[in-house]
């Protein structure tokens, strides 16, 4: 999972490739990213989802 901002742009530390693998078939499964505590950084700022996966079915998300 990669984060963009507003106009599309990948924000940095939060691209798929900072993203940590998600390998679970699982409706609670958290993502995080190399080197990032959490999304605090990012609060009120309105960000895009990028999802990429190989053989991966996508059912929902949320953020918390």
């Amino acid at each position: 999972v990669g984060l963009r901002d507003a106009t599309g742009q990948p924000i940095p530390g939060f691209g798929t490739t900072e993203c940590i693998p998600v390998r679970t078939n699982s409706t609670r499964a958290k993502v995080t990213w190399q080197g990032r505590a959490g999304l605090d950084e990012l609060v009120g700022r309105p960000v895009q989802l990028e999802f990429s996966g190989n053989r991966a079915k996508l059912f929902s998300f949320f953020f918390e």
